[in-house]
């Protein structure tokens, strides 16, 4: 996977938690490179073989996704995958990449079905289909998933690339059961795990008043909440601050800064949540208390993590 410096070529790679969940296991890891045939069916394929293993970085077992580093860099010809957190839609198109069975490259196309929750059993696990699911299923049109493939990802087109979405979990597509579907965990739920190792370099965001300095609560985050609720004009500095302030200027700023401020992932930008959200995480207010008395029950970011990471990453200009 790319980072988003663009200065670096760090190889990190993505996985899932019942391949890989410990340093032990990491450490132990051997790569097979560019595994693939000349054309389908040609029986000629061929690899590069790295050793030396990788660094755990995250693993999070609740969403079946691990992020290592890996120790020796992966021989040429290899490039880093593109990655969206945007939310995927009904019937958009996906490809998979895996090696089942330890076979050489396959692919699997089809398209997005639905969001889903897993609740696991004994040797696997019931899909149930939930909106705010941290799992995807994907049904496919051609090719199929098989045992050996876990980990692998999919890739959804995004304004014209193939963009990573996440690991794929399990499945019920064989042979036999071709249209049978698979499911993957959703990048963008991992994400706030990684995005230390992942997250870009931009510029933090400035504080709206002054422009300068970094945000603060009592001034930043009453500025978004009444931005957010329609106030505008002098209105919006009522008993912030006695300077004189160009507000043009001012109402410029708001506006960039909530242009993606949906902190909760509803679908809204709001005063109640994602103002409240941040005003909240400014103060200082993390874990449960950064969410008490907030309704996230409609909300993609539903926890005190997702909403931390949403925040930062906010915060941060990206």
């Amino acid at each position: 996977m790319a980072d988003m410096d663009t200065g670096t070529q760090i190889p990190y790679f993505l996985t899932a938690t019942h391949c890989i969940d410990n340093s032990s296991s990491a450490a132990s890891m051997d790569f097979f490179w560019l595994n693939r045939e000349s054309s389908c069916g040609a029986d000629d394929a061929s690899s590069v073989q790295v050793s030396g293993g990788a660094t755990l970085l995250h693993s999070q077992g609740s969403l079946d996704s691990t992020l290592v580093q890996i120790n020796n860099p992966p021989p040429a010809g290899t490039l880093m995958s593109g990655w969206s957190l945007e939310s995927v839609q009904a019937q958009d198109d996906m490809k998979g990449i895996h090696h089942g069975l330890g076979n050489p490259k396959q692919f699997a196309a089809g398209t997005f079905s639905n969001y889903a929750r897993l609740s696991g059993t004994t040797g696997g696990y019931i899909v149930y289909n939930d909106p705010l699911g941290d799992f995807f299923q994907v049904h496919w049109d051609q090719g199929i998933t098989s045992p050996g493939s876990s980990g692998s990802g999919v890739w959804a087109t995004v304004d014209g690339q193939r963009l990573l979405k996440g690991n794929l979990v399990g499945g019920s597509s064989s042979c036999i059961t071709p249209d049978e579907a698979d499911e993957y965990a959703r990048l963008e739920r991992f994400y706030p795990y990684i995005s230390n190792w992942l997250g870009t370099l931009s510029t933090p965001l400035q504080g709206l008043l002054n422009n300068s300095g970094s945000l603060q609560a009592l001034t930043d985050g009453v500025l978004l909440g009444r931005y957010l609720e329609g106030i505008r004009g002098a209105a919006l500095l009522t008993g912030i601050t006695d300077q004189t302030i160009d507000i043009a200027a001012l109402e410029d700023r708001i506006a960039a800064a909530t242009a993606n401020i949906d902190i909760d992932q509803d679908g809204l930008s709001t005063r109640n949540k994602d103002a409240l959200l941040i005003t909240r995480y400014l103060m200082g207010l993390r874990n449960d208390s950064l969410i008490e008395g907030i309704n996230l029950s409609n909300s993609l970011n539903n926890t005190a993590q997702l909403v931390s990471g949403a925040i930062e990453a906010f915060l941060s200009g990206q």
